[in-house]
């Protein structure tokens, strides 16, 4: 059981599904689990907990509170091997089993470990619990140590601080305000991230800023121009000095395209292929004259307006064959015969 616990997900999958179709009572399977290390404890909860309350019954739910309890008083130290890799490997705890910890030992220990300061390995291995614990208000905590110095920024800490934070935590959007006047350019990048990712209002005429003022900075700025929201797009564009604007939008454009070339390059299709008409005539014509739906943002000014979506054109015409829905997503569906893939 410990082996397969510590085999990475194949292998907590395998021991979840054994303790699941109780080819060994659940009594037995208590005593057997007792034994294990806390980390594989965990490991084991975690698996069963993903789902929950899932289709466990009555019975397996009370077996898993009896697994769970005793760790929240366990020593932080036993269970650190599973969390830390469960983090790298970009994954989360399981809701009930998170609120065990954050509520026991472990959420003590933690919130201590993140104001007392952290550095090298060290600090490597406290994001990646954070992003197993996937706690705001932990992350939180590590935004202020860095803010005030008990933490030194690295790319690892300010990209888990971006990812768990909540949307709009003030104390998170002042700390990387503050990094990005003194920030190296090797933070920089991340800084702004943060920044767009807290939706700050700022943020458009921030990178205008940036554009004009400092110039080492100019393209680390331009790569986020397509992560605004529309207002801060705007503002961005309307704090440019006017001779500026048209490169910004072309810059903003090459960003875009370097991030999605394959979306991109979707969005700018030229419409339908005039050398391979459709067999049907009137679905063609019905085609060339679908209207634009008006739509603002990022998109919509380097684009301008898009087709109408499969809602609007369904009402009209029934037979869609061969035409380029490309605002519709349909996914194993099947119209008028027509099997669309997913």
């Amino acid at each position: 059981m410990s082996a397969l616990l510590r085999a990475g997900k194949f292998g907590r999958s395998l021991a979840a599904r054994f303790v699941q179709a109780k080819a060994v009572s659940l009594r037995e399977m208590a005593a057997i689990v007792t034994g294990l290390d806390a980390c594989d404890r965990l490991a084991l909860g975690h698996e069963m907990l993903l789902d929950y309350p899932g289709d466990h019954d009555k019975q397996t739910l009370s077996w898993l509170e009896g697994l769970m309890t005793p760790l929240a008083t366990v020593d932080p130290a036993e269970l650190l091997p599973f969390l830390t890799a469960l983090g790298r490997d970009g994954e989360e705890l399981a809701f009930p089993a998170r609120q065990t910890l954050k509520s026991g030992a472990f959420g003590k220990w933690m919130t201590t470990r993140l104001k007392t300061g952290a550095s090298g390995e060290e600090l490597e291995d406290i994001c990646h619990l954070l992003t197993a614990m996937n706690d705001p208000e932990m992350a939180a905590t590590l935004a202020v140590s860095i803010s005030v110095g008990f933490i030194s920024p690295t790319p690892l800490s300010l990209r888990t601080v971006t990812q768990v934070t909540e949307v709009g935590e003030r104390r998170v959007l002042d700390m990387f305000i503050k990094l990005l006047k003194s920030a190296h350019k090797d933070i920089a990048g991340h800084c702004l991230d943060g920044i767009i990712a807290q939706n700050a209002q700022s943020a458009g005429k921030l990178l205008a800023t940036i554009r004009v003022k400092m110039p080492s900075l100019k393209r680390t700025a331009n790569s986020r121009v397509p992560l605004l929201e529309d207002k801060a797009l705007q503002s961005y564009f309307a704090a440019l000095p006017d001779s500026m604007r048209e490169s910004a939008r072309s810059d903003a454009f090459s960003a875009l395209l370097a991030l999605a070339p394959d979306f991109v390059n979707k969005l700018t299709h030229a419409g339908f292929d005039q050398e391979s008409p459709s067999s049907d005539e009137d679905t063609y014509e019905l085609a060339k004259k679908i209207e634009p739906c008006p739509k603002e943002g990022v998109l919509a000014k380097f684009f301008g307006s898009r087709r109408k979506t499969l809602e609007k054109l369904l009402p009209k015409r029934r037979n869609i064959r061969d035409i380029e829905l490309v605002c519709s997503n349909v996914e194993k569906e099947e119209l008028d015969g027509r099997e669309f893939p997913v």
